[in-house]
C-alpha cells in the first residue's frame, strides 16, 4: 500500500534523511502540490492575527514565512506546470517551516 507523503516524511524509524526518502519516492505532481497546499494551510492557520499585525521585530521571520505560504495557497496555479523535483523541494521547505513555527510557538 502506498504511503502518503506525510507518513513518509514523519516516519521516525527511518534513518534516511527526509530529502533522500522524498527524492526516492514516486509521487505525482498532483500529490506533491496537494501536500504543499495542505502544509500551507497549516502554517497560515498557526500564525495568529496578532503575530501577523505585530510590529515587533521578533515576529518578522514568522510573518515572512506565513506570507510566503499564504501566497502559494492563494495562487496554486503558479505551481501546476512546475517540475516534480522542484515540488519536492517545496514540500521539504514546507515541513521545515512547520517545524520552525512549532519551535517559535512552543512555551
Amino acid at each position: 500500500m502506498p504511503r502518503t507523503i506525510r507518513e513518509l516524511l514523519s516516519d521516525t524509524r527511518n534513518t534516511e534523511p527526509r530529502y533522500v526518502r522524498l527524492h526516492n519516492a514516486n509521487y505525482t505532481s498532483r500529490e506533491l502540490l496537494s501536500e504543499i497546499l495542505s502544509c500551507s494551510n497549516r502554517i497560515v492557520r498557526r500564525v495568529s492575527d496578532a503575530q501577523l499585525s505585530s510590529n515587533d521585530r521578533r515576529w518578522w521571520p514568522v510573518r515572512e514565512m506565513a506570507s510566503k505560504w499564504d501566497s502559494i495557497r492563494a495562487f496554486p496555479e503558479m505551481l501546476q506546470e512546475v517540475d516534480t523535483e522542484l515540488l519536492k523541494i517545496l514540500v521539504l521547505d514546507a515541513y521545515a517551516d512547520l517545524e520552525r513555527l512549532q519551535r517559535t510557538q512552543s512555551p
